[in-house]
């Protein structure tokens, strides 16, 4: 079985008064082929710990294929100058 997230991006989790490299990246979107959640459930996940491409390992032992993005996020990122590279679009520092 293989999960996926759509319409996915990222978020920091943890205290917000931690600096941003003490906090969990993770990923938040509508998950499909859950073992726990009904297919277009919206969820966040634990921390991502490694990064293949388009696939990533979050804390919880699970892989996950990231499908399409949100595109509000793809918008903010751009207004923000952040390059998205959709081949390798996760860049995790524990990863």
């Amino acid at each position: 079985m293989s999960i996926r997230i759509e319409r996915w991006s990222t978020t920091l989790l943890g205290d917000s008064f931690k600096a941003p490299e003490q906090r969990s990246l993770c990923i938040h979107g509508e998950v499909h082929g859950h073992p726990n959640f009904a297919d277009g459930t919206f969820v966040v996940t634990s921390a991502v710990v490694k990064t293949m491409g388009r696939t990533v390992r979050v804390e919880e032992g699970y892989e996950i294929v990231l499908g399409g993005e949100d595109p509000a996020w793809i918008g903010w990122m751009e207004s923000q100058g952040i390059r998205f590279d959709p081949e390798n679009p996760i860049k995790s520092r524990r990863a």
